[in-house]
C-alpha cells in the first residue's frame, strides 16, 4: 500500500500506475508487454490475474477532438482507460467486451492531434495504490487553455457492495472540471461525457473503438453512465466535477453529501459516492460505495493537507481506521475539486 505525490509528465504517470499496482501484488500483471509509453501508441496495460475474474486495463496517452480541422474545433488531451474481458496480443488491443472512461489533463483549441504532445504535458498527482484500489486526483499545469482537475479510481468493492449481482467486484468511476471536446463541428457543444469523439491519436488497429462512448462511471460488464451525451457548460453541474446529492439522470454515481467540519466538535462528518446498477436507465437501484475517497464541501473549515481518520466497517473484515489527505485542488485558469482521498492506514 502506498501513497504517491508527483509532479511529472503523462507519461511517467502512467508509467507509475502499471509499475506499482503490478509491483504490489500478484493479483495485477503486465496485459501486454509491446504496449509501453515509447511505443506508437504510448501507454500501458494492465491485467487483473485473479482465476476466473480476469479483465484488463490499458492507459493510453492521446488527444481526441474534431472531424476536421479548424480553430474553432476543441480537442482534449490526456489518459484514455479501456476496460475489457479480453485483449487481443497480436494487434495490441482490447477485445471481448470493452469500455472507455478517460483521465482528462486539458481541452483547447489546437490543430494537428498530437500523442507527443499530449505525452510531454506536465501535472500533478495524488495517488492511493493498494492491490484492490487505485485513487487519483490530479491538477493539470497552465497550458493556457482550459486545464483539467479531477479524480479517477478503480476499486474492488467486495466488501462495499450492498448485495451481489453475479457481475464484476470492480467499479470505475471519474469525474473532472474542464473537458470537452468537438464531434462534428466548430459550432457544435463541447462534449465530454456519454458521446465519442471524431477522432484521436490512436493508431488504426483502435479504430473499431472510437465510436465507443466515454463513461464518467464503468460496472464491468453490466453498465456504464452516462449513456446519453453531457456537453461541457462551465459552472454547471454536467461541466464542473460532482452531480451533488442526486445523479440528475445522468451518472448513476451519487453524493449523498459532501463531507464537512462541525465546528461544535471538530469532527468531519462525511458519506462515500455511491454507485447504481441499473441496466435498463429507469430505476437508480445502489450497488456499491466507493471508499478510496469522499468530496468535500467548500469553506468546511478543512484545510487543504488535513489529514482525516475515518472509521471504516466492511462486510466480513474487522473495523479498520483510515485516514484521508484532504486536498483543495484548483485549476490554473477556473474550476476547482474539494475531495478526500486515501493517504494511510494507522
Amino acid at each position: 500500500m502506498t501513497f504517491r505525490y508527483q509532479t511529472e509528465t503523462l507519461v511517467t504517470t502512467v508509467n507509475a500506475i502499471a509499475d506499482n499496482m503490478i509491483g504490489l501484488t500478484g493479483s495485477w500483471v503486465e496485459g501486454d508487454s509491446t504496449i509501453t509509453t515509447s511505443y506508437t501508441n504510448p501507454g500501458r496495460v494492465l491485467k487483473y490475474n485473479e482465476s476466473g475474474r480476469e479483465f484488463y486495463v490499458a492507459f493510453m496517452i492521446a488527444e481526441w477532438g474534431y472531424a476536421t480541422a479548424s480553430s474553432g474545433y476543441r480537442t482534449t488531451g490526456g489518459i484514455r482507460v479501456f476496460v475489457s474481458s479480453g485483449w487481443d496480443s497480436g494487434n495490441h488491443i482490447p477485445s471481448g467486451t470493452v469500455k472507455c472512461s478517460q483521465i482528462p489533463a486539458y481541452t483547447w483549441y489546437k490543430t494537428p492531434l498530437s500523442a507527443s504532445y499530449a505525452a510531454g504535458i506536465t501535472w500533478t498527482t495524488w495517488m492511493w495504490y493498494e492491490n484492490e484500489m487505485l485513487v487519483m486526483a490530479w491538477q493539470s499545469a497552465s497550458t493556457g487553455y482550459y486545464d483539467s482537475v479531477g479524480v479517477f479510481t478503480m476499486q474492488y468493492t467486495k466488501a462495499d457492495k450492498f448485495y451481489d449481482d453475479d457481475a464484476s467486484d470492480w467499479f470505475f468511476y471519474s469525474t473532472c472540471h474542464h473537458v470537452g471536446f468537438n464531434k462534428t463541428s466548430g459550432s457544435a457543444d463541447y462534449y465530454m461525457w456519454g458521446t465519442y469523439s471524431a477522432q484521436w491519436t490512436l493508431n488504426s488497429a483502435w479504430a473499431a473503438f472510437l465510436t465507443y462512448n466515454i463513461y464518467k462511471y464503468i460496472h464491468p460488464f453490466l453498465v456504464a453512465y452516462p449513456t446519453t451525451a453531457i456537453a461541457y457548460n462551465p459552472g454547471t453541474i454536467y461541466g464542473d466535477g460532482f452531480e451533488d446529492g442526486y445523479d440528475a439522470g445522468r451518472t448513476w454515481a451519487i453524493v449523498p453529501e459532501r463531507a464537512r467540519k462541525s465546528l461544535g466538535d471538530s469532527k468531519v462528518y462525511m458519506s462515500y459516492v455511491i454507485v447504481c446498477n441499473d441496466a435498463t436507465e429507469t430505476l437508480c437501484t445502489p450497488i456499491a460505495k466507493l471508499v478510496g475517497f469522499f468530496p468535500v464541501v467548500d469553506s468546511s473549515g478543512i484545510a487543504d493537507g488535513d489529514l482525516i481518520n475515518v472509521t471504516i466497517v466492511r462486510e466480513g473484515r474487522a473495523s479498520d481506521t483510515w485516514q484521508y489527505m484532504y486536498k483543495y485542488i484548483v485549476s490554473p485558469d477556473t474550476g476547482s475539486m474539494q475531495i478526500a482521498i486515501k493517504y494511510a492506514e494507522p
